[in-house]
């Protein structure tokens, strides 16, 4: 097996607010790097509609390279960072981000969302204001 192919990992819990919490994360021994993705669902209708959604990256190849994407659905903002790992918690300060306005995200569910994607940063960037 190729070494870089780390499995993903995915792990789903309830937060306290009753919001559908799935992470999942790939961390290579071998290549030294480590990403993780996470999507914050809350019921609504009767269905899972995606609140929030972080992406972070932290590669060691060429001295450290951290990154952090933090898009707040439900608050139309997104914070990105270039120097930090914000993703963990994404509520918490963040003092080296950027904070842009998003706009209205078309409404994503847990059934229509691709949450196995390794990176949905590309699709969501649009919608930031420039």
């Amino acid at each position: 097996s190729n070494n870089s192919d780390e499995p993903w990992r995915v792990s789903a819990k309830l937060t306290d607010s009753g919001d559908l919490l799935i992470t999942n994360n790939n961390a290579s021994p071998f290549s030294s790097s480590d990403k993780q993705n996470s999507y914050r669902f809350r019921v609504v209708n009767g269905e899972f509609v995606l609140q929030e959604y972080t992406h972070g990256y932290t590669g060691h190849s060429f001295g450290q390279y951290r990154v952090s994407h933090l898009f707040d659905l439900a608050n139309h903002t997104y914070r990105k960072s270039d120097t930090e790992r914000c993703d963990y918690e994404p509520q918490a300060p963040c003092p080296s981000a950027v904070t842009k306005r998003l706009g209205r995200v078309p409404t994503m569910t847990l059934q229509n969302t691709a949450y196995n994607k390794v990176d949905m940063v590309a699709d969501l960037e649009k919608y930031v204001a420039k």
